[in-house]
């Protein structure tokens, strides 16, 4: 009996060994895969961009649009960068055509009241005139009518017949006479009409060219610094170039309110937003910090230089504080804006998650040394780096890399990078 169980306990030891040598065997390919123990920690994700300085509140500085003069020439227009008080002269237009059309209203209009004038005396003679042959008519009609002969035994029938035409003949005298001085009257009055239209419109010529002269001369509406506009070919506004009326000549930004204009490229845009905080700093004053949040961020990528294809999300900056003593339009600037930032979060590198069956997972180390596939939820992916917010927990020891690579299996996909992972928005 001893000697049979003996030989029990050393086939069972036996045993043992075989299944520990298989097991050390089938996880020895799994002991050498670099692994991370997940604990909480600070994470923070920045983002830099560089750009210039503008006003955040710009006076747009245009040609006159309340004159009726389609072009205008500049007479003289202030220096770009120069700066400007409230109420001065900060461009002025040639005001000889305007000089020459009131001049010329002035004339038409005279002309037109001498017309006037000359049409009403017309127009009193000819009225007096035909009061007169309505008068005389009238006068004939009444005396056909008084000796008309109708007695046909006093006159004859020849007599009677030419009685009654002279009547009739007199009565039609009449009424032309009446018609005539109807018709000459309208006629004098149209004729004051036309005359007093051509008044009215040298009347409006003289008002166009007095607004027109009371506009040549465009003041700045407060205090700051001009800044011309470019056209199209780069050129600024000069003195003798013809300008449409509207036409926009430049603006004097309001220095106690500035912004800055920065391009980010669009590999690192996946979490800008509205609201993230930034730091701003001058190229001219680097020793100060000012601080921001962005007010807006484009929503196309375009590219910033021609024949380029590097595309940047164009993000304006609203400062905080602006000091007009230092900060001008157009200075260069560098900004660091704030895209996520927490006291404690699970951190994983990006590459330590896959893709299995259209579900993003790590592998994690279990209690007898293997690796189990776990699904997991993160964050956007930022500098390699993402926060697991779901599916893991920490204490955690995660593989760094797949182990399924060092038994010779297929290996599932890592996943594929971009702005989420793990279904996140």
């Amino acid at each position: 009996m001893k000697r049979k169980l003996l030989l029990l306990l050393s086939g069972a030891a036996l045993l043992v060994f075989g299944v520990g040598a298989l097991a050390i065997a089938w996880f020895r390919g799994e002991s050498n895969v670099p692994t991370l123990a997940l604990k909480k920690q600070p994470y923070r994700v920045e983002v830099t961009a560089e750009g210039t300085l503008k006003s955040a509140l710009a006076t747009p500085i245009t040609a006159p649009t309340d004159v009726h003069e389609r072009r205008m020439t500049i007479a003289w227009i202030v220096e770009d960068g120069a700066p400007v008080k409230k109420g001065e002269i900060v461009a002025r237009f040639d005001p000889s055509d305007f000089e020459k059309r009131l001049t010329e209203g002035r004339e038409d209009e005279a002309s037109a009241g001498h017309k006037v004038a000359k049409g009403r005396a017309q127009q009193d003679a000819t009225d007096r005139n035909f009061m007169k042959d309505v008068e005389v008519s009238e006068k004939e009609l009444a005396h056909a009518k008084a000796f008309q002969s109708k007695d046909p035994d006093i006159f004859s029938r020849m007599d009677i017949i030419e009685s009654a035409i002279d009547a009739d003949l007199a009565e039609h005298k009449r009424q032309y006479a009446e018609t005539m001085k109807d018709l000459k009257g309208k006629l004098s009055q149209t004729d004051l009409d036309l005359n007093g239209i051509e008044k009215k419109k040298a009347g409006l010529k003289i008002e166009r060219a007095q607004a027109a002269l009371g506009a040549i001369e465009i003041r700045a509406p407060h205090d700051g610094i001009m800044a011309l506009e470019r056209d199209y070919t780069g050129e600024l506004p000069r003195v003798g170039q013809l300008v449409w009326w509207g036409k926009k000549l430049g603006e004097i930004p309001n220095t106690g309110a500035m912004e800055a204009e920065v391009f980010v490229l669009e590999a690192d845009a996946g979490s800008l937003a509205k609201g993230q905080k930034a730091d701003v700093t001058l190229d001219a004053h680097p020793e100060k910090t000012f601080r921001a949040e962005v007010s807006k961020v484009d929503p196309l990528a375009k590219p910033i230089y021609p024949d380029v294809p590097v595309q940047y999300f164009t993000v304006t900056i609203s400062l905080k504080k602006s000091d007009p003593s230092f900060m001008k339009p157009g200075q260069r600037v560098k900004v660091t804006i704030l895209l996520e930032d927490r006291e404690a979060a699970l951190v994983l590198p990006r590459q330590a998650l896959f893709e299995r069956e259209g579900k993003t997972v790590a592998f994690r180390k279990s209690f007898f040394g293997g690796f189990t596939p776990v699904p997991v939820t993160a964050s956007p992916a930022a500098s390699g780096r993402v926060v697991v917010t779901g599916g893991l927990k920490e204490g955690d020891v995660v593989a760094l890399l797949n182990p399924n690579e060092s038994r010779g299996e297929a290996a599932p996909k890592a996943a594929a990078p971009g702005p989420a992972v793990g279904g996140a928005p």
